[in-house]
């Protein structure tokens, strides 16, 4: 089987022909990209295929001109013939007139479809694995699925987010309102489309999969659903990673990410796992535990494990891939080196496990599932029994008095290093989004807001694009997040987490790495140190996220954690254009 064809994309738009040529010119002397087509009057597309897209022929010229793929060419056709040209003319029309029937083709696919009138429409995934940004300004608009390419190649500049920086450094992957790290760029939301017309730029969504009313309990269709989740996941993985080899895990060492290394070399494939580990030898050794049996009975190529003590993680964000974004999982900053030390040509994880499989973040959901009488009947099931009773009533008080009763997935407070402003603003926003969390009466309301905060996947594109390399997150995609919602939350959380995925996989995994009780670290177990020593300046750049009496010096001695969060905001600055 075939890898799927992915691309990074960037399209530019002007009606003014000196204008269009300039950036045509620029695009061709970058030499980022692979074919450069025209798709439409005023439109100039860029692509460059990752590694892996063994279809032929130009680019451009797959399926048709005005379709430009970044994922799911594959999953939307569903069978159709690559060559059916009535099939892609059908989903461009729908594309560009009435994108919100977009939902009733399969699959995760993200595209920009070229209408005759000089309109594009956008359409990122359910899964959004590949992200896209847009901006539209008097006389031109840039659409693309790279951060560094939309502000690199626009013809304007573009100024710092404030809040949206403050909220990434002190560790939150969110885009609140679709703002990204730039003014003026706005990045689409899954399972969301974007149009760009003559002046105008509107926002909207193909795809809202939350039912309308909870789930019921059904015994039968309980024990279905590990069942498709078991077959879902051997999909994606013999789907996306290399029969060849290099295919490295990010192994935390928990339940998650073991249990897809597990399945995949069941399956076949060749897995090298990447660990970041604790330096306390009692840690350590705890760590290895589960890691090392692990990739001994799997039989993986390779088991690389880093000891990162806190300050090395300081150092390890300063070796980053260099792109127009903040990078902060150690991983993803471990990268260059690791590609420089052993074939890598797709990263994979378990992201998202938690959430669609059953954790502590689950509860939210399920108290808004169960009525009192079912609540006192399940008691018995529910591994926090003593005090579920009590969470219940004091929820469900919440709820009538017309405060929003689950725990919203969003920060409350701002560290003490950002300015003043930014907190008022953050309170502004928090309020928008629980007033309208109030107004929501569909089932999942807690899991539909942590599906908001899911910046890190442009993270992982963004940081495995600029390597070319692929990233596949299994459980991240639409047939998974659509089975979570039809199932009903007993069937995730009980007496124990991660029901759905423990069930689906008790035959394929080795049963310590998939009953373990506690999460993987990835070497935060380590002391924190008292202070850091701080001697760089901040540029001007920062003025309106750090506080002014911080600019350019902060302290010179900090905690670690304001260091941390400095260091991420001083290497996205460094990164950027003049940084």
């Amino acid at each position: 089987m075939p890898r799927p064809p992915l691309a990074n994309l960037f399209a530019f738009h002007s009606r003014d022909e000196g204008v269009l040529k300039a950036a045509t010119d620029r695009l061709r002397k970058s030499g980022e990209f692979d074919s450069l087509w025209q798709p439409a009057p005023g439109w100039i597309v860029g692509a460059s295929p990752l590694p892996g897209d063994d279809s032929h022929g130009k680019y451009g010229q797959r399926p048709i001109p005005e379709l430009a793929f970044a994922e799911g060419r594959e999953a939307v056709s569903a069978g159709a013939a690559p060559t059916n040209a009535d099939f892609w003319a059908t989903l461009r029309e729908t594309a560009c007139a009435q994108p919100e029937r977009l939902r009733n083709y399969p699959g995760d696919f993200g595209f920009i479809a070229f209408g005759a009138d000089g309109d594009a429409t956008i359409t990122r995934s359910c899964g959004g694995l590949a992200p896209f940004y847009v901006s539209r300004k008097p006389g031109w608009a840039c659409i693309s699925t790279r951060m560094k390419w939309l502000i690199r190649f626009a013809p304007s500049e573009f100024g710092f987010d404030p809040l949206v920086n403050a909220l990434w450094a002190a560790g939150w992957t969110w885009f609140p309102e679709r703002r990204t790290f730039f003014q003026d760029v706005s990045i689409l939301e899954r399972g969301g489309w974007a149009r760009v017309s003559e002046g105008a730029l509107q926002f909207g969504r193909y795809w809202t999969p939350r039912p309308d009313q909870p789930p019921r309990f059904d015994a039968d269709r309980a024990r279905e659903h590990p069942q498709r989740l078991r077959a879902l996941l051997i999909a994606r993985l013999e789907r996306d990673l290399d029969p060849a080899g290099g295919n490295l895990l990010a192994l935390s060492g928990g339940v998650d990410s073991s249990a897809l290394g597990a399945l995949a070399t069941r399956r076949g494939r060749k897995v090298t796992s990447f660990t970041t580990l604790p330096v306390k030898e009692e840690s350590y050794q705890r760590e290895m535990s589960f890691i090392r049996p692990l990739a001994q009975e799997c039989g993986f190529e390779g088991a690389w494990g880093l000891p990162l003590p806190r300050l090395d993680y300081l150092a390890l964000l300063r070796s980053a891939p260099a792109v127009e974004f903040q990078i902060s999982h150690p991983v993803l900053c471990a990268l260059p080196q690791l590609v420089s030390k052993t074939p890598v040509t797709t990263l994979f994880g378990g992201e998202m496990a938690d959430m669609l499989c059953g954790s502590v973040a689950t509860m939210p959901d399920l108290i808004d599932t169960l009525s009192l009488s079912e609540t006192v009947r399940h008691l018995g099931e529910l591994h926090v029994s003593p005090r579920f009773l009590g969470a219940w009533l004091k929820h469900r008080w919440r709820d009538l008095r017309g405060r929003l009763p689950s725990a919203m997935p969003f920060p409350s407070q701002l560290p003490g290093w950002t300015c003043p402003e930014l907190r008022d603003e953050l309170d502004e926003l928090r309020d928008r989004r629980r007033r309208q969390a109030l107004r929501e009466r569909c089932a999942w309301r807690q899991l539909g807001m942590l599906l908001e905060v899911d910046g890190w996947t442009a993270m992982s594109w963004e940081a495995t694009s600029e390597l070319g390399l692929r990233r596949s997150i299994p459980f991240n995609c639409r047939e998974i997040i659509e089975l979570t919602l039809e199932c009903h939350p007993l069937e995730l959380i009980g007496k124990d987490t991660k029901l759905l995925l423990r069930n689906a996989l008790k035959q394929d995994v080795p049963a310590r790495n998939l009953y373990r009780r506690d999460k993987g670290g990835w070497g935060r177990r380590d002391p924190i140190p008292d202070a850091v020593p701080w001697n760089e300046k901040l540029s001007a750049r920062l003025r309106g996220v750090v506080r002014d009496d911080w600019l350019p010096r902060p302290p010179a001695s900090l905690d670690y954690e304001t260091a941390k969060m400095l260091t991420r905001l001083a290497v996205f600055d460094g990164n950027h254009p003049g940084g």
